[in-house]
């Protein structure tokens, strides 16, 4: 959880700085730096913006098979916290047809996703970002994401929760 590292290391500099430092004589490393991103000033964030690819994980939607990105905007739940109705109602809406893919379709999905750049360079990346948020988990419901939501969303600590662990995104604090 790099996010979670101090600014500085004792009398030296960042933690990531120090790993970069202490690599830099091996012409084969690869470095990975995973975390839960906190703030758009974070390690993670800025790591995943400073790489040349940023890499998603697409899935097909089992009825028109485009492709997409999971995003919580396309989840789509009635405004309770009561499970029944959650496991009922909760459904991903396709971004192309307007399908509504339940659980098993995600995990169909996850099966034959891939990984696909946002944009395509003609060179080889020498830093390649990935980014994933719960709503692919294939231990987490489409009903519970919605519940986790809903029970955070009028508490800004638990919203901040959500946000980042949840969704895989910055806090950006409003004013």
């Amino acid at each position: 959880e790099v996010d979670k590292y101090p600014l500085r290391a004792g009398r030296e500099a960042s933690p990531i700085a120090l790993v970069m430092e202490r690599t830099k004589n091996w012409s084969y490393r690869k470095i990975l730096i995973m975390s839960t991103p906190t703030t758009e000033g974070g390690y993670i964030y800025n790591a995943y913006q400073n790489s040349e690819q940023h890499n998603i994980f697409y899935i097909p939607c089992p009825k028109c098979k485009h492709y997409q990105e999971l995003q919580f905007k396309n989840l789509k739940f009635p405004d309770t916290l009561n499970d029944n109705e959650l496991m009922k109602k909760t459904y991903y809406q396709c971004e192309a047809c307007g399908y509504h893919m339940n659980d098993r379709d995600k995990l169909k999905g996850l099966k034959v996703g891939e990984w696909r750049p946002r944009e395509k360079l003609n060179y080889k990346p020498k830093r390649v970002g990935f980014k994933l948020n719960s709503l692919y988990s294939p231990w987490v419901s489409f009903a519970t994401m919605a519940k986790e939501f809903l029970k955070s969303k009028n508490e800004p600590s638990k919203l901040m929760n959500f946000v980042n662990s949840w969704l895989g995104e910055p806090w950006k604090q409003k004013g």
